[in-house]
């Protein structure tokens, strides 16, 4: 897809228009997923799937995953960097030794 092209998707009879760079596969793959979790959120809560809380119940299970998919991110991006400063500080200390052997 085009850099911030317009697309219209449909979720429960309604039709959103989005503007997107993502791929059709993207969307359709992100829309099946918000489908799905609407579907789910509706049989754990009872509630009818076009209900407004079932909605925000929905906004907010995505939200506490994409949270903590972040956050793990944002973990694995601190021990990796720890890990490249390690190496760093192992090789800095490897050529200090090698050059004064020399």
């Amino acid at each position: 897809m085009n850099q911030n092209e317009k697309v219209k998707i449909t979720i429960k009879n309604i039709v959103y228009p989005l503007k997107t760079e993502l791929t059709e596969l993207e969307i359709n793959e992100i829309k099946t997923y918000v489908e799905n979790k609407l579907k789910e959120i509706s049989e754990i809560s009872g509630m009818q799937e076009d209900s407004q809380k079932n909605a925000i119940l929905t906004c907010l299970n995505i939200s506490d995953e994409l949270y903590r998919l972040k956050s793990n991110y944002d973990n694995l991006n601190r021990t990796i960097q720890n890990k490249i400063d390690e190496m760093i500080e192992l090789i800095d200390l490897t050529l200090q030794k090698s050059s004064l052997k020399e």
